[in-house]
């Protein structure tokens, strides 16, 4: 194992190293680590800007060449306009690379108003801000395309080479958006154009099935008065499904949740074997048959805060309100149990699967 702490992890494409951002006090300067995975030992360190967000790794095509990379996203002081994506293209190994090898620039946002999230794309860089989303070209750095003023946008998944969803849960006054946005290209161009599709309140977590061309959508409701009960006009958390294009799309209500179950994150799992999704709710995960929603069943007994696949198991994250958080768990689907505890530190934040490393 490995003993150091970080807020935000991804794994190379080849399963060879792992990317970290190190802890930071507030408003301070964050540091990026490149980590092998197989020696367990951090091989660089450098800067990551101030209020380190999120790290993510990529590949992409630069002359016919495929290339790996990692990317840094920082929020910048609050209340200035440094927010920073700092990125690069690493040679075979993942470690031969210093912070000269890193492109850096501004999203333009200050502390308050993001950035959120970001992904690449197509040689582009999409980050969801709390004023819209950003679309960068990651060869010039410039800005190609921005949509959807006076929303906060927070995911962002791809359904196509030309069509991105993004997760709307609230507007610019924070009160629940029940929205989700398609951007999609029009022309030659890279100018997304905007299709928002109704769904329920705030829109939490997105997912494309791309055998039957079907959007899944979870929301998480309004508790209007904040009071923590159900009054009656409150919205109940929803799970819907969205069929048709791009210009066409027609959302379908498929069940309510009970009341107060979903948080924000939200990290469900699919199943795509089995056409199963499992839910975090309130106090254990739900899990839910996509094609036959009322075929649903109790998979894990108590609270979590994040799940990630491997083949025929779950690694399972317990919630950080509970004693037993030290610990990520192994869920086998097959047998429908938890079949083994594996001790991770005090108060784990997530666990994520690498296919290099034996557990």
């Amino acid at each position: 194992s490995m003993d150091f702490v970080a807020n935000s992890l991804a794994i190379s494409p080849d399963n060879n190293t792992l990317y970290a951002t190190l802890p930071y006090t507030n408003n301070s300067a964050g540091t990026a680590a490149i980590i092998d995975i197989n020696s367990k030992q951090i091989q660089k360190e450098f800067y990551g800007g101030v209020n380190i967000l999120e790290v993510i790794s990529y590949k992409r095509n630069i002359n016919q060449t495929q290339k790996n990379g990692m990317a840094v996203l920082a929020v910048g002081d609050f209340g200035s306009d440094k927010s920073a994506i700092y990125y690069g293209d690493l040679d075979e190994n993942n470690l031969d690379i210093e912070k000269k090898n890193f492109n850096t620039f501004s999203t333009g946002t200050n502390g308050y108003n993001g950035p959120r999230e970001m992904t690449i794309h197509d040689d582009f860089l999409f980050v969801t801000t709390y004023l819209d989303l950003r679309i960068f070209d990651m060869n010039t750095h410039q800005l190609e395309a921005n949509f959807g003023a006076f929303y906060k946008y927070e995911n962002i998944n791809f359904i196509s080479d030309s069509i991105a969803i993004v997760t709307v849960p609230n507007d610019q006054m924070y009160s629940p958006n029940d929205f989700i946005s398609i951007a999609r290209k029009y022309n030659t161009t890279n100018i997304p154009k905007r299709n928002d599709v109704e769904v329920g309140k705030r829109p939490l977590w997105l997912y494309f099935e791309p055998y039957f061309m079907v959007l899944h959508v979870l929301c998480q409701g309004e508790d209007k008065n904040n009071n923590g009960l159900w009054d009656g006009d409150d919205e109940l958390p929803s799970y819907w499904q969205i069929k048709g294009d791009a210009v066409n799309a027609i959302p379908e209500l498929i069940i309510e949740l009970p009341f107060n179950s979903l948080e924000h994150p939200l990290h469900p799992v699919i199943d795509q074997n089995q056409g199963i999704f499992y839910l975090p709710q309130d106090d254990y995960v739900g899990a839910y048959k996509m094609n036959n929603i009322m075929n649903n069943f109790v998979a894990i007994d108590f609270k979590v805060q994040n799940l990630d696949l491997i083949d025929n198991y779950i690694v399972v994250t317990p919630h950080s309100s509970l004693p037993n958080n030290d610990s990520l768990y192994l869920y086998e689907i097959s047998s429908k149990n938890i079949v083994r505890a594996i001790y991770g530190g005090d108060n784990i934040i997530s666990g994520i699967y690498c296919s290099n490393v034996k557990i």
